[in-house]
C-alpha cells in the first residue's frame, strides 16, 4: 500500500511538474505579442509565448517534478506561512524583473496580465518547494550531532584559511602590480593632494588612506611603490578578517567540508580577487560588512542572554565605524540596527539598571563617527557630496515620464523639471540601467528642489506604471534571476564588474600608475578565467547576486519560524544593504553588492546559535 502511495505521488509530482515547466518556459519576447494592438491570430499569440524545444526543456519537468516531490517528503506538517508569503513576493518580484529584462516594459493587457500571473505563481510554487528543502537542511545543519567532528586548533585553522584565501588572490595582485584603477581611484588621491575639492563624495578616510600611500610611494621615489604597499596591506586585513569567520563557524559545529567551501570559496571565486587588486572602496567594504554581521550576531546573542560584554560591544562599535567610513551609505544602515539593539535592551527585563550603560555602548560606533565627520567638516574643510547622488531612482522616474509621455506633460512641470534637469535631452539619454546619463544632465540648486518634487510627487500618480517600471527597471538585478546584463544590454557596469584599468584619459600618464609588461599575459589569462567561471553551471551561482538574496531571506524564514526574532537583526542589515543597491545608480552591479555576497556566509552563525549563558 505504502508503494502505491509513493508511485501516485510520484505521478502527481510529474504532472505538476510539467505544468509549471510549461509557465516557467515563457518566452517573454514572443509573449509581448499578447499586449500588440496587431490583429494577430489568437492561436499566433499563444504559440509565441512559450519555447519548449530544445534538452532544458525536455529536462526541466523531471527536475521540478523530483523538487516537488523532495519538499513534500520533507515537509511534514503544514505550510509555513512565513515560507508562503516570502515565495509569493519572490514569484511577484522575478517576475516583474523578468519583463523589465526582455521587453524594458510591465505588460498592459489582460492576456498579458494573465499570462504573468501564471509565470508569478510557478515561480513563487518552485521557490517555496526549494526554501522548503533548504530549510529543511538547514534544520539538520544546525542540530546537534551525535558524533561531533574532532575539532581543529583555532590558530591552526585561521593561518590555514588566511593562507589558502591570500594564495588566490595573489596571482591578481602580482600580475596587475600595482593595482587596477579607475575615476573612483585617482580623483579621491587628486583630492588628498589638494588637486581637487574635499567633499565627501567619496568617503573622506577612503581618500585619505589610498592617497597616503600614493603619497608614500612618491617619498620612496616610485608611486607604484605606495600603491602596491596599500594593496597589500589591505589585502592582509581582508584574509585576516574572512578567515576568523571561518574560525567562527567550525567553533559553533559547523562541518569541515562547509568551512572547506567558505574558504575556497573567497579565495577561487574570481571576483574577490579581482577586487583585491583594485583600488576602489569597493574591495574593502566586503570584509568589514562581514566583520559589521558578525559582531551584530554575537551582539544580539548576548543581548538574548542578558549578558554585558564589553569585548563583544566594543567590537560591535568598531565594525560600525569601519562600514561608516569606507561607505557612505554605511551609517545608514548602522544608524538603524542599533537602534533595534538598543529597542531589544530597554525591553528586556534582564539588565534592570544597566539599561542605560549597554545603550551607551552599543551606539559607541555611531558616535565616534559623528565625531569623525564633525572633525573633517571642521578640521579638514571637507564639503558634503553632491546631493544629487542620492536620488538615481526619482531622476530615473522624470526621465521615463518625460520619454514616454512628453506630450502629455503640463508646463508646469515642465518648468519644475527644467529648473534642475535638462528637459529636452531626458528622453534621448534615459538608459532604464544606469542613472549616470540623466546625472549628467542636471543643474541642481536647492533652491529649486522643492519645486521639483512636487512636480515628481503630483506627476506619480497621473504615470504610476512609468515610475515603477523605472524603479524595477534600476533594481531588478539584485531579486530577479535574470540572464546576463552586460551581455543583453552592453553595460559593462554590471554583472562581476571585474576592472582590467591602470590608465584613465582624464589624468595625465605621470600622475598615473603603471603596469609591468611582463605580466601582461598572466592578465589576459585570469580576466578570460574570469568570464569562463562565468559561463560555468552552478560556479556562475557565484556570480548571480539573486542567489545571495533570496538565501539571506530564508536565513530570515528559519529565524521566524524558530522564534528568534532577535536574530532577525543581521538580516535587516542584510535587507538595507540590497536596498541600498536597488538605490544605487547602476543595476545589477556586483561591486556595490559585494558586502552582501561576501557577508552571506556569517549568516550560518545564525543557524548554529550560542544561546548560552556564560557562568
Amino acid at each position: 500500500m505504502q508503494t502505491g502511495k509513493k508511485g501516485i505521488s510520484t505521478i502527481k509530482a510529474l504532472f505538476l511538474g510539467a505544468l509549471l515547466s510549461l509557465f516557467l518556459s515563457i518566452d517573454f519576447s514572443g509573449a509581448v505579442l499578447l499586449d500588440s494592438p496587431e490583429p494577430h491570430a489568437l492561436s499566433e499569440r499563444l504559440l509565441a509565448c512559450w519555447h519548449t524545444f530544445g534538452s532544458t526543456q525536455v529536462i526541466l519537468p523531471f527536475l521540478i517534478g523530483l523538487l516537488v516531490y523532495k519538499a513534500k517528503e520533507s515537509a511534514g506538517g503544514k505550510p509555513s506561512v512565513s515560507l508562503s508569503v516570502t515565495s509569493c513576493v519572490f514569484g511577484l518580484l522575478n517576475t516583474l524583473g523578468q519583463q523589465m529584462y526582455h521587453n524594458d516594459r510591465l505588460f498592459s493587457s489582460l492576456p498579458g496580465k494573465a499570462m504573468m500571473g501564471c509565470y508569478a505563481f510557478s515561480c513563487a510554487f518552485v521557490f517555496y518547494c526549494a526554501g522548503a528543502l533548504v530549510l529543511h537542511h538547514l534544520h539538520k545543519l544546525g542540530s546537534p550531532s551525535e558524533s561531533p567532528e574532532p575539532s581543529c586548533a583555532p590558530k591552526k585553522l585561521f593561518f590555514l584559511s588566511f593562507g589558502i584565501i591570500l594564495a588566490g588572490w595573489l596571482p591578481w595582485m602580482i600580475s596587475y602590480y600595482p593595482f587596477s584603477a579607475d575615476w573612483d581611484v585617482y580623483f579621491p588621491i587628486q583630492q588628498y593632494l589638494g588637486m581637487a575639492p574635499k567633499t565627501t563624495h567619496h568617503p573622506w578616510f577612503y581618500c585619505s588612506s589610498v592617497g597616503f600611500f600614493y603619497q608614500l610611494g612618491l617619498l620612496l621615489g616610485d608611486k607604484n611603490v605606495g600603491i602596491f604597499l596599500y594593496v597589500l596591506l589591505r589585502a592582509l586585513l581582508m584574509s585576516a578578517l574572512y578567515s576568523s569567520l571561518v574560525v567562527k563557524l567550525k567553533k559553533r559545529g559547523l562541518k569541515s567540508i562547509v568551512c572547506w567551501g567558505i574558504i575556497l570559496f573567497y579565495a577561487l571565486v574570481p571576483v574577490w580577487g579581482a577586487y583585491a587588486k583594485h583600488g576602489f572602496k569597493d574591495t574593502i567594504i566586503c570584509p568589514l560588512f562581514c566583520w559589521f554581521i558578525v559582531s551584530l550576531i554575537e551582539t544580539g546573542e548576548c543581548i538574548g542572554r542578558g549578558e554585558i560584554n564589553g569585548k563583544t560591544f566594543l567590537d560591535l562599535g568598531f565594525s560600525v565605524l569601519s562600514i561608516s567610513l569606507f561607505r557612505n551609505t554605511g551609517i545608514l544602515i548602522a544608524v538603524p540596527v542599533v537602534l533595534l539593539l538598543i529597542l531589544s535592551v530597554i525591553v528586556s527585563p534582564r539588565y534592570h539598571k544597566a539599561k542605560l550603560r549597554v545603550c551607551a555602548m552599543l551606539s559607541l560606533g555611531v558616535l565616534l563617527f559623528g565625531g569623525y565627520m564633525i572633525y573633517i567638516r571642521t578640521v579638514e574643510k571637507v564639503g558634503p557630496g553632491p546631493a544629487i547622488e542620492a536620488l538615481s531612482i526619482p531622476l530615473q522616474q522624470t526621465a521615463r515620464t518625460v520619454r514616454d509621455h512628453e506630450n502629455e506633460i503640463t508646463q508646469e512641470e515642465r518648468d519644475a523639471i527644467g529648473n534642475v534637469l535638462d528637459i529636452d535631452q531626458l528622453g534621448k539619454r534615459y538608459n532604464p540601467l544606469i542613472s549616470d546619463p540623466i546625472k549628467g544632465l542636471s543643474h541642481f540648486q536647492m533652491e529649486y528642489v522643492p519645486d521639483y518634487f512636487r512636480a515628481w510627487f503630483s506627476m506619480f500618480f497621473k504615470y504610476p506604471t512609468a515610475y515603477v517600471e523605472a524603479a524595477l527597471g534600476q533594481s531588478y538585478g539584485y531579486y530577479a534571476f535574470t540572464g546576463d546584463q552586460a551581455l543583453h544590454a552592453g553595460n559593462w557596469n554590471c554583472g562581476m564588474t571585474i576592472f582590467d584599468w591602470v590608465k584613465d584619459p582624464r589624468f595625465t600618464e605621470s600622475f598615473t600608475c603603471d603596469y609591468v609588461e611582463a605580466f601582461a599575459g598572466i592578465r589576459f589569462f585570469l580576466d578570460e578565467w574570469a568570464k569562463i567561471w562565468h559561463q560555468i553551471p552552478l560556479l556562475n551561482l557565484t556570480d548571480t547576486k539573486a542567489v545571495y538574496t533570496w538565501f539571506i531571506i530564508l536565513i530570515g524564514v528559519l529565524m521566524i519560524q524558530k522564534k528568534r526574532l532577535t536574530a532577525l537583526i543581521p538580516i535587516f542589515a542584510f535587507v538595507l544593504m540590497i536596498l541600498s543597491c536597488c538605490a544605487s545608480p547602476v543595476n545589477d552591479c556586483f561591486r556595490y553588492f559585494g558586502p552582501a555576497a561576501a557577508a552571506a556566509p556569517a549568516c550560518l552563525m545564525l543557524v548554529f546559535p550560542n544561546l548560552q549563558k556564560k557562568e
